[in-house]
């Protein structure tokens, strides 16, 4: 099934933010470069383009390189993929950080937009929970944070400090507090960001004990508030690169994120291409609009001990008994909304069942036994990630309590030092220096430091080709100076390190078939509450539903 596709007309007078942040040059990543310039390029010709602005990365434009190789790139060479850094240069493109965010809010064509546009946010970036809130532990995914643009040579982790953290995180409340004062008719967001689903969050709130939400402002999301999302890679031409943030932009323009070339008509609103992106993504996401959101969370309260009912005719066991038993319910009612949703849900469980044959005895359960499938799926992914951590605690080990000393000691000695100067400098200038100012503290962190410094020397193929055989290096000096300890503690730091891949791998594959099931799961709850709310006949709950349908029809 496709979802309604065409050419759409120019609208002279919304405004339209394309934002790609990227944090820093060790996570900015090929395909946000391509989707964010695609999805810009493509807009210049839909909309007025003096109403389009974009901000993406390190600001770099064809006239200006303040921030030179900003964006990390994997090219394979017979099988052996190759770290390069370059330059992602974007027309009229500025630095993607927090002053130049505000300032676009701020600004008087968005303070004094006409209140019958419409403002257009297009976000592929990175996100993630706030890392330093005080409710974290009432409400750790309430004020989830699109990742901005935030680089201070030579190595930065805007992940562990507070003030850099405030630095690159645009919370949902400080977007909501920069959005509450323009005046437009709808604002309407696409977000690709991990965690991305909390910013429904920017609509949909809570009124007394009941889910309330603003009409004026509405959007689609990659994936759950809880959760990561696919399609972020530096390798475009790999399997990895799947997922909502391409199928979207795709479907929204037309063209390949790839090479550009066009593929279709594109889509005649932003609600179109999420549906079709929906049925097009298979990966961990899982997409949801705004009235998907709300919805959710009347499913939460319909299914909670103390529900209670605020409609004359209906007590609390009837609601919830209507709610459990929805599939008798949907049958009789005749709502096209509803049923083009359903519709949608069916051609993606169709798709997941041909990928994973027992997704079709899972979708046949009652919704209580698919949540504790569910849940104890993620308990055993716990124990396998419990189990990673215990690796990655074991390769930290020998690097910094054996190898790093060890190799120290060597790297840096004047006379007689199996390296030359250069590799000398990277030994002292990289590897000594993130140990030395604690900034490495997991193997997974290794990369984004290696590229930040890979940036910096412009792709030194001397560096590149060090770091590749680092270890043999270190290794056959150990043999061939009986250092047996160093050279042991090499032969167990590959082994370990081979075995986090491969854990990881398992645990990835079991995540994508956790999340499959659990998008069966919490489209069947959004239908649940939907048809509850039909047949009970809540019309303030209805009318914010159709509202927020009203809004996401408007893009």
């Amino acid at each position: 099934m496709m979802f309604l596709l065409g050419i759409a007309p120019l609208y002279a007078n919304q405004q339209i933010l394309v934002l790609s942040g990227g944090d820093n040059p060790g996570l900015n990543h090929y395909t946000q470069y391509l989707q964010t310039k695609i999805l810009y390029e493509y807009l210049l010709t839909r909309f007025s383009p003096q109403t389009v602005t974009i901000y993406f990365g390190g600001g770099n434009n064809l006239t200006s390189q303040p921030v030179p190789f900003d964006v990390h790139k994997l090219i394979n060479a017979e099988d052996d993929k190759q770290d390069v850094m370059f330059t992602g240069i974007i027309a009229n493109n500025q630095q993607a950080n927090k002053l130049n965010i505000n300032t676009f809010f701020l600004s008087s064509k968005i303070q004094q937009i006409n209140p019958r546009d419409n403002l257009l946010l297009f976000i592929s970036d990175h996100g993630m929970p706030h890392e330093f809130q005080e409710s974290n532990s009432i409400n750790p995914y309430g004020n989830n944070c699109i990742d901005l643009w935030h680089y201070q040579k030579p190595f930065i982790n805007n992940f562990i400090n507070q003030n850099n953290f405030n630095t690159v995180c645009l919370s949902k409340n400080e977007l909501a507090s920069l959005l509450s004062l323009i005046p437009s008719q709808y604002i309407i967001f696409a977000m690709s960001q991990c965690y991305s689903g909390g910013f429904h969050q920017l609509s949909v709130t809570t009124q007394g004990r009941y889910p309330t939400a603003n009409p004026r402002i509405c959007g689609f999301t990659a994936s759950t508030d809880d959760h990561y999302a696919s399609g972020c890679t530096a390798d475009a031409n790999g399997a990895t690169y799947q997922g909502y943030e391409r199928s979207f932009t795709e479907w929204y323009t037309g063209h390949s994120v790839i090479d550009g070339r066009k593929i279709r008509d594109p889509a005649k609103t932003m609600f179109a291409a999420h549906q079709n992106a929906v049925i097009e993504d298979m990966t961990v996401d899982i997409p949801l609009a705004t009235s998907d959101y709300y919805l959710l969370q009347w499913a939460k309260l319909f299914s909670s001990k103390n529900f209670k009912s605020r409609i004359k005719n209906y007590n609390n066991q009837a609601i919830q008994s209507i709610y459990l038993n929805y599939k008798r319910g949907f049958l009789s009612i005749n709502n096209h909304d509803l049923l083009q949703f359903i519709n949608m849900v069916q051609t993606s469980e169709n798709k997941i069942i041909q990928l994973m044959p027992e997704a079709r005895d899972f979708a046949a359960l009652p919704l209580n036994e698919q949540e504790e499938k569910i849940k104890t799926m993620e308990e055993k992914l716990e124990q396998q990630e419990q189990k990673l951590t215990a690796i990655w605690e074991g390769m930290m080990n020998l690097t910094l309590h054996v190898i790093m000393p060890s190799w120290q000691e060597i790297a840096n000695q004047t006379l007689n030092s199996p390296l030359n100067a250069k590799q000398q400098v990277f030994e002292k200038e990289f590897y000594q220096a993130i140990i030395k100012e604690n900034l490495y503290i997991k193997p997974y962190q290794f990369d984004m430091y290696y590229l930040q410094y890979l940036s910096e020397k412009q792709n030194d193929p001397d560096l590149v080709a060090y770091k590749k055989n680092r270890n043999t290096i270190i290794y056959e000096w150990a043999i061939n100076n009986k250092n047996f300890m160093l050279a042991n503690a090499i032969i167990n730091w590959n082994i370990l390190n081979k075995r986090q891949q491969a854990l990881s791998e398992k645990i990835a594959q079991e995540e994508k078939q956790k999340q499959w099931l659990k998008r069966i799961l919490t489209y069947h709850q959004i239908i649940a509450a939907w048809v509850t709310l039909l047949t009970i006949q809540d019309e303030k709950a209805l009318n914010n539903l159709d509202d927020l349908l009203k809004c996401q029809n408007a893009s």
